[in-house]
């Protein structure tokens, strides 16, 4: 279970690092790029990626879904100026600091599903430039896993907060994963959210109809 909670621990870094290379990319958006080198090389490599992945891809296990979203029982997640409710079952969070909170609702040898909020202060973003980019930072957290395959990113429309999901695809130590992601951006106050829910193959259930609703749940503080 240890090996989970720290790869996890890499998602969340990755997520963290996508939001700082946003920001300095805001601040170099007109600097002219560098001419690419050894493109030869570098389309090999995705090659062999590729065909690791379609090696190690299987198709998706059908599951029941969790549907333990209950306000009744629910607890409260704030973190960052943003507020969500999430289902009773996720308990006690493995990691919680200023900026994180990370669930699991499953984790063995060969299982997970987990449920992580990752707050970023990106105070040198605007709107117009998180509009503009937001597809892209989700393609950066799905390029930061291992094999990730970014399969659809969409506009999410939550009042008071600017925001888009995608899902994507990717190998977890050796064990297929896929995963739903939401950025949620305040321009009021620079503040962005990322949440994620993230199962591989061996879970017992899915929870991403319970993952919408605790996006859709999401109220500022």
């Amino acid at each position: 279970m240890k090996k989970f909670v720290y790869l996890l621990l890499a998602i969340c870094i990755v997520v963290s690092v996508s939001a700082c290379g946003g920001s300095s990319k805001k601040q170099e958006q007109n600097s002219v790029p560098e001419d690419t080198e050894d493109t030869t090389s570098e389309s090999t490599e995705r090659q062999e990626q590729s065909d690791v992945q379609d090696n190690m891809t299987s198709e998706p296990t059908e599951r029941k879904e969790r549907n333990g979203f209950q306000e009744t029982t629910n607890f409260e997640c704030s973190l960052g100026g943003f507020r969500f409710s999430v289902p009773s079952y996720y308990g006690t969070p493995d990691i919680e600091s200023e900026d994180e909170r990370l669930y699991r609702a499953e984790a063995t040898d060969d299982a997970l599903a987990m449920l992580s909020f990752v707050y970023n202060d990106v105070s040198s973003w605007d709107a117009a430039y998180f509009e503009n980019n937001k597809k892209q930072l989700i393609q950066e957290i799905a390029d930061g896993i291992e094999n990730g395959d970014l399969l659809f990113a969409e506009n999410l429309e939550i009042p008071g907060v600017l925001g888009v999901k995608g899902k994507f695809t990717g190998v977890v130590d050796g064990n297929n994963m896929e995963a739903l992601c939401c950025l949620l951006y305040n321009s009021d106050t620079g503040a962005e959210m990322t949440v994620i829910s993230a199962q591989t193959d061996g879970a017992k259930y899915s929870y991403f109809d319970d993952f919408e609703k605790i996006i859709f749940s999401c109220t500022l503080e």
